[in-house]
């Protein structure tokens, strides 16, 4: 096979509708050196697809900068992230948003030597196990091999056995909080998975789980673990970093020699347990947090991380119809919630005096919030921001 080169798709937004579909959204194929840069790629409430962008048989490929986001249902082998199957090799996925994928990160089917760099997630779930944990960046078989997870933020880092096994795999510098804001029961879920026909796998430099919460740190077998190279990882469940036989200095990066331009003003690096904190900020986090552009998830604190500014966002969880208000703290202080229907009428007013800095939800069910259209005031100290959202039920 002949690549075609040089094919970009930039500066798009899909928004795709219907009952389902068995199709990527954006479909790469037997390309070299091609790239899909800032485009947003949208399902509906209720609408499938097979992955949001699928690399087949490619080469030197880019996908960056972009915002993939789920309908709410994803059956098995459907909502997809960016999917990179079929020997392509070389590809780099680098600082894009995933919304409520199955999968955000997954490769499979001989893929080599591809990165998925400094991408988050929120809410990683699937529909029809809505209680199950899912693979976030996943090895999902037919042997993959020599491919870098590094500097995400997502709930797992995830060697599966489903279709076959992985070898020399790499997760680097990346957050797996075990936790999902579309799932009910995470105390059990782990933050590192490898499983049966796993060889040689690398878990470097990773911070495991959130502050205060409860998950498993390592889902090892037997054989995986007997190969495995698990060295320098920060847990939250012990407050302890896990070195072999003491501290070793870690890169910044694998694949970066210095930080990128495309970086900005952030530390770097922001993940690992030689920084503080352990759990920072990365790029496609903070354009995840910052703008109120998402219906996205009682007070708690959610990711861990410390936000620069103080926002104030809100969402849907699809199953539960549930209202959540996403917000930031950046200093420690007075918080108060307050949300008032459009005749101006008191609709609820919470308080949380002496809030430490963070990022924090608050669920709203039904009885709280009916359906209808609500303006929200966030007050940090001084600051006080305002957002309108709509409530469809």
């Amino acid at each position: 096979m002949t690549p075609a080169y040089g094919i970009g798709i930039e500066n798009l937004q899909i928004l795709r509708s219907g009952a389902g579909g068995d199709e990527p959204n954006v479909n790469l194929a037997t390309l070299a050196e091609s790239w899909v840069s800032n485009i947003a790629s949208v399902q509906t409430s209720g609408t499938e697809n097979y992955a949001h962008v699928m690399l087949t048989n490619d080469y030197a490929c880019e996908v960056r900068d972009s915002w993939f986001q789920g309908g709410g249902v994803n059956g098995s082998g459907l909502d997809y992230g960016v999917y990179i199957v079929n020997n392509a090799s070389e590809n780099l996925v680098e600082n894009n948003v995933f919304v409520g994928m199955r999968h955000s990160m997954i490769i499979a089917a001989g893929a080599s030597g591809n990165v998925y760099g400094y991408n988050y997630t929120s809410g990683p779930w699937e529909s029809n196990y809505p209680n199950d944990q899912t693979g976030d960046q996943d090895s999902h078989g037919g042997e993959t091999y020599m491919n870098l997870w590094e500097g995400n933020i997502a709930e797992n880092f995830w060697m599966d056995n489903t279709w076959g096994g992985n070898a020399f795999n790499t997760g680097f510098r990346d957050w797996c909080i075990a936790y999902s804001t579309a799932g009910q029961n995470d105390q059990d879920w782990n933050a590192i998975a490898l499983e049966a026909n796993t060889y040689s796998a690398n878990v470097v430099g990773m911070v495991l789980g959130r502050p205060g919460a409860a998950n498993i740190d390592y889902s090892l077998d037997s054989g995986a673990r007997s190969t495995a190279f698990i060295q320098g990882n920060y847990s939250f469940q012990t407050g302890k970093t896990l070195w072999i036989s003491g501290p070793v200095t870690l890169p910044a990066s694998l694949y970066y020699s210095s930080k990128p331009a495309w970086w900005g003003t952030l530390a770097w690096p922001a993940i690992g347990p030689d920084v503080s904190p352990v759990n920072g900020v990365i790029p496609a986090q903070q354009r995840f947090l910052v703008p109120v552009k998402q219906l996205l998830p009682q007070s708690r604190n959610a990711t861990g991380g410390i936000p620069s500014a103080p926002f104030l966002k809100s969402t849907i969880i699809p199953k539960s119809g549930a209202t959540v208000l996403t917000f930031g703290v950046p200093v420690a202080g007075d918080v108060a919630l307050e949300i008032y229907s459009l005749s101006g009428r008191t609709v609820a007013t919470i308080s949380k005096p002496g809030l430490a800095p963070g990022i924090y939800e608050e669920h709203l069910g039904a009885a709280v919030l009916p359906a209808g259209v609500y303006c929200c005031k966030l007050r940090v100290g001084t600051a006080v921001l305002s957002h309108v959202m709509q409530v469809a039920r």
